[in-house]
């Protein structure tokens, strides 16, 4: 059995700041997501690009029907990212294939398509810019110092944490993550749910050393000497030294980078001092090593990554409206690819939307405070 390491909840990164509460995803109309592409498609070329939008419609489901449809195997279908099912989205879709079907030949309930269009190659994960978000918060309070709030999330950023969507309920797909990796990458199931359950399993752990950052620190912007940059533009890394700290601290100030915490993996670096301890001191808590992650070939063995510890959302925008008593809030803003809407949200509503993967592993309750070397 491994010892504790995650705790009963992840910290907040504005604390201090009430949040408004409320219902979100009440409706699918309450939760509106559009993908930013990186592209357009040409007009011409061997893949069919289709734009289209989704209502409680998950992306492996449309891109199922779609492939049936125009009798495709799950090889010849391209996207960008996956959007949330319990919402409106709209995105790209690419079908390698011939044919030139009817947009009417193609949908069902939930699914229109708003364009066709071609293009000289398959749509890729990541082939996107962002994606824009118009989000309801129903039954919301208004506290007093939501403007501040705003403020320092729209400027300093939120916690980067990996949403539910990832861990899975009650932390099932971390759960089953984790068994993977100790067995090997054993087990039943094909080679997309072996690296979904390893993927949350990364993730669980990428976000319990997001908390370390946060609660030793205070905030989420601070590098300490040997700690591992993110730049937000180019997503380069760098470890940070003594000569180069207060040039790095002053950037990400200035929201050009970010500490990072890894993604763990055979081949991802890890950092020095003591963001490096606590990397190093997760792996020996779940008696892991990188090699842990090289299994069965290069097709299961993942090899990590760096990812930022925070993201600043784009052009945060919000409305209050006032329904018989009640307040509605509309949030408008934009995310980077791979950053989850949900967990900007539990910063602004502070309703606790991430679960503990592995309770029966906490038994000393909150994160410790770690004192600052």
């Amino acid at each position: 059995m491994s010892k504790p390491f995650l705790s009963q909840s992840l910290p907040f990164s504005w604390p201090n700041f009430p949040g408004c509460g409320g219902i979100i995803k009440k409706n699918p109309e309450d939760f509106i997501v559009e993908e930013i592409p990186s592209y357009l498609p040409s007009g011409t070329g061997e893949h069919l690009y289709l734009w289209i939008e989704k209502r409680e419609l998950s992306t492996d489901r449309a891109s199922e029907h779609l492939a049936k449809v125009l009798n495709l195997n799950k090889h010849a279908i391209g996207i960008a990212g996956k959007k949330d099912s319990i919402a409106i989205s709209r995105q790209w879709v690419s079908l390698h294939t011939p044919l030139e079907p009817n947009k009417e030949d193609l949908e069902i309930e939930g699914l229109k398509i708003l364009k066709i269009s071609r293009h000289e190659n398959k749509l890729r994960l990541g082939h996107l810019k962002g994606n824009k978000f118009v989000i309801n918060i129903r039954s919301a309070d208004k506290p007093n110092e939501f403007d501040a709030l705003i403020e320092k999330i729209g400027t300093k950023g939120f916690p980067n944490y990996f949403g539910i969507q990832r861990i899975g309920d009650e932390g099932r797909n971390a759960i089953s993550g984790q068994r993977r990796v100790k067995q090997g990458f054993k087990g039943p199931g094909g080679l997309n749910r072996i690296r979904f359950e390893t993927n949350a399993y990364q993730s669980a752990l990428f976000n319990f050393i997001v908390s370390k950052h946060i609660l030793a620190k205070g905030c989420l912007d601070t590098l300490w000497e040997g700690d591992i940059a993110c730049l937000h533009h180019s997503a380069g890394f760098f470890h940070v030294h003594s000569d180069d700290i207060e040039t790095a601290n002053e950037r990400s100030k200035l929201g050009e980078l970010s500490p990072s915490a890894p993604l763990f993996g055979y081949k991802v670096p890890l950092a020095f001092g003591e963001s490096g301890k606590w990397e190093t001191e997760v792996l020996v808590s779940e008696q892991l090593t990188p090699e842990s992650f090289r299994a069965r070939g290069k097709k299961y063995s993942p090899k990590g990554e760096r990812r930022p510890i925070r993201q600043i959302p784009k052009d945060l925008k919000y409305n209050w409206i006032e329904d018989s008593g009640e307040y509605l809030l509309t949030l408008d803003f934009i995310l980077s690819p791979g950053t989850y809407a949900t967990s900007l949200l539990r910063e602004i509503t502070k309703i606790d939307t991430i679960p503990n993967p592995f309770p029966e592993l906490s038994n000393n309750g909150d994160l410790e405070r770690v004192e600052k070397p």
